[in-house]
């Protein structure tokens, strides 16, 4: 059933592209280039850009993922967190070797249970050891409050006088939607590897059913083949503007993502529209 309404939507999708002027540039080929991405959770860093880390590493570029928290769940989810905290971490070793990422820092606050001042520090620490030239990054267009908390966090770290690198906001459940999304990335040829690091997260596979609907609403929409990942491009002075704010100024009820069916999918490209519209404007502003 849920695979059926999904193909559904990917036609939608499909028509509303052909409907819509494309504003989105796609992948452009670099090399050589030192590339961080951040993570708030163990698999954040597959479910957001996995296929374009993979894209980076076959075109050269060198690849690092710093994980912020030590994915243990919420308190009392697990019969043993410290336990599931050490899986997690197991499972994001195993990614990393499919990805072909070169460097895993693994700062490991205990989720729910730190705050964004307990992170800015260390990833000033991280940034100045890997010295990248982009940065993907998680948004505050989202609902969970961990991946919110991190783009703060990030967003304080990048604030003047740090001239930073270019920034890619990545989206995991919650879609950017064309209203943000202004680089898109085909990740069709890597659609196996990328595969084979979600399969590497076999607690989250629940998760990952969604966000693999999520690129491939994302390839009809571009018209691309198989799959694509959507980001939001920006300064790294944008990203400190737009996401400086403390999240609990950011209502958790703005933004909803795609949920473990596809009949309700296209709820989550309109439930926030209006705000998504705010942030790009502002950002236009800044000179995004």
């Amino acid at each position: 059933m849920s695979d059926a309404v999904s193909r559904i939507w990917t036609t939608a999708f499909q028509v509303a592209g052909s409907l819509r002027r494309q504003s989105a540039r796609p992948w452009e080929p670099s090399g050589g280039k030192r590339v961080l991405v951040v993570a708030p959770h163990p698999d954040d860093e597959v479910l957001g850009c996995g296929g374009t880390i993979l894209r980076h590493r076959r075109d050269g570029d060198r690849v690092a993922v710093v994980c912020v928290t030590d994915g243990r769940g919420r308190p009392g989810a697990q019969p043993d967190p410290e336990a599931y905290a050490r899986r997690r971490r197991d499972e994001m070793e195993r990614a990393a070797g499919v990805l072909g990422v070169e460097g895993l820092d693994w700062l490991g606050l205990p989720e729910w249970r730190w705050e964004p001042g307990d992170l800015t520090s260390r990833l000033g620490g991280v940034l100045a050891h890997r010295a990248p030239d982009l940065l993907y990054l998680p948004s505050r267009v989202d609902y969970h409050p961990e991946h919110r908390k991190t783009a703060h966090g990030m967003a304080l770290v990048l604030g003047p006088p740090v001239q930073g690198p270019l920034v890619r906001v990545y989206q995991v459940q919650v879609p950017l939607t064309s209203v943000l999304v202004n680089r898109v990335v085909d990740t069709s040829a890597v659609a196996p590897d990328l595969a084979r690091a979600l399969d590497a997260y076999a607690t989250q596979r629940e998760t990952a059913g969604s966000c693999v609907r999520l690129s491939r609403y994302a390839a009809a929409f571009h018209h691309v083949d198989v799959a694509a990942e959507e980001f939001w491009e920006l300064s790294a002075a944008s990203y400190h503007e737009t996401h400086r704010d403390p999240p609990q100024r950011w209502s958790t009820t703005t933004y909803r993502g795609l949920r473990r069916g596809a009949l309700t999918d296209p709820a989550a490209y309109v439930v926030g529209r209006r705000r998504r519209r705010v942030l790009a404007a502002e950002a236009g502003r800044l000179g995004a």
